[in-house]
């Protein structure tokens, strides 16, 4: 049986070159944890694609076991608690736990401080847990510290920066975290000389154009990009304004750079930006064209319920009122076995619908996306017609977008 499996890997590998696609990347991860290739799976633990394919539980218990394995040298320890840490940071905050991880990682380090690289990581990690315990002290001492070793390295500091940004977040200071993405975002923006209006109307292939040939080499940094763009508008959402502008970028980086999973998640919360600016039929839209798809393809089951769940609800502001209700009646069945966090949450969804069906929960009263200086500009030098697409991407046409 094994023999079999692995001629699979070898079979499923020798592929790529021909047709990569997410289902035969994810069932040749799966083969190289069955056939003993850990060290493999270790090193792609560490890459960003490995996190925006498939569910990975089947995997986490690989390298759970292979923390466990006193016989591997101290370099793969490190970097399978590093992904095991990683995973625990970014769980729901009702299911994360990464203080076990967090420990062993600072207990081998205190053995063998390994190199810069590693140690600038696990304090990437300090600084984001300090800020999730709302302690800005620590996070403040730990991320001088790490800046000190990593002011040399160019993507070492950037990514320090980010999760210093996100940890100030969870502290409650949104300016600052703001602050610090918008010039992370113009790093990366010059990096690949654009700028955020070159981006205006652009998608698909009209956006690749505008990036470098060799597009797989520069797929992380891309990715990186919509990262700050898509925690940007996080931080204004929080901050009490729609960030409908710079969130579509974000999914466009997203896109672009095949990070399917952080893809899904910031095109749903488009989707959301959408109805607060009264339109249900633009949020349909984006779940269609970005979520739903993404969903099936990809297998993202831990995300099926809430996907759903919203997805039901913007039919219901649609009027399609049968629809949605059925939406929620397929996922009744699962409701018993959830936590009752989540069971909260498609019960109140449910009644919702209702509220929206009885006219007790109307839609906001449409309005414009921010309006964008660039987007006029734009449109006054290619004398963009009052029905065709905005230039600012927002899908909808320029006469009832930023024309108005």
């Amino acid at each position: 049986m094994n023999d079999l499996r692995v001629r699979l890997r070898e079979v499923l590998f020798a592929s790529f070159s021909e047709k990569w696609d997410v289902p035969r990347f994810g069932a040749w991860l799966r083969l190289l944890a069955q056939t003993g290739q850990i060290e493999t799976l270790v090193d792609l633990a560490t890459t960003d694609m490995f996190h925006q394919v498939g569910e990975p539980s089947d995997l986490k218990s690989a390298l759970i076991a292979t923390s466990d394995d006193e016989t591997i040298d101290d370099t793969l320890r490190y970097w399978t608690l590093d992904a095991l840490a990683f995973w625990e940071l970014q769980a729901d905050k009702h299911e994360r736990n990464p203080e076990p991880y967090l420990e062993r990682l600072s207990q081998l380090l205190a053995r063998n401080p390994l190199s810069i690289r590693e140690q600038t990581g696990f304090q990437m990690k300090q600084v984001l847990y300090a800020g999730m315990q709302g302690d800005r002290k620590t996070a403040d001492s730990i991320f001088d510290a790490a800046f000190s070793l990593s002011k040399d390295d160019v993507l070492g500091s950037r990514l320090l920066r980010y999760n210093y940004a996100v940890a100030l977040f969870h502290c409650g200071h949104l300016q600052d975290s703001l602050h610090i993405a918008d010039a992370l975002s113009a790093e990366y923006y010059a990096h690949f000389d654009l700028h955020p209006e070159d981006l205006m109307g652009a998608s698909g292939p009209g956006l690749i154009r505008l990036l470098p040939d060799d597009l797989a080499d520069h797929e992380d940094d891309l990715k990186r990009l919509g990262d700050c763009l898509n925690f940007a508008a996080l931080c204004s959402r929080k901050l009490g304004q729609n960030p409908i502008l710079i969130a579509i970028q974000a999914v466009k980086f997203y896109q672009v750079s095949k990070s399917y999973r952080s893809e899904m998640e910031a095109a749903q919360d488009v989707a959301d930006d959408m109805l607060e600016m009264g339109d249900a039929i633009g949020a349909r839209q984006v779940l269609e064209t970005h979520v739903l798809p993404l969903l099936v393809y990809c297998d993202f089951n831990s995300r099926a319920l809430n996907v759903r769940g919203q997805y039901a609800v913007v039919l219901a502001y649609c009027g399609d009122y049968d629809r949605a209700r059925s939406e929620m009646e397929k996922l009744l069945p699962y409701i018993s076995d959830l936590p009752l966090f989540y069971q909260d949450v498609i019960t109140n969804q449910c009644r919702l619908i209702e509220d929206i069906a009885a006219g007790r929960m109307p839609l906001p009263s449409p309005t414009a996306p921010p309006i964008c200086n660039q987007s006029h500009q734009r449109a006054r030098k290619q004398k963009i017609g009052r029905n065709d697409p905005c230039p600012c991407g927002s899908g909808r046409k320029y006469k009832k977008c930023c024309g108005q």
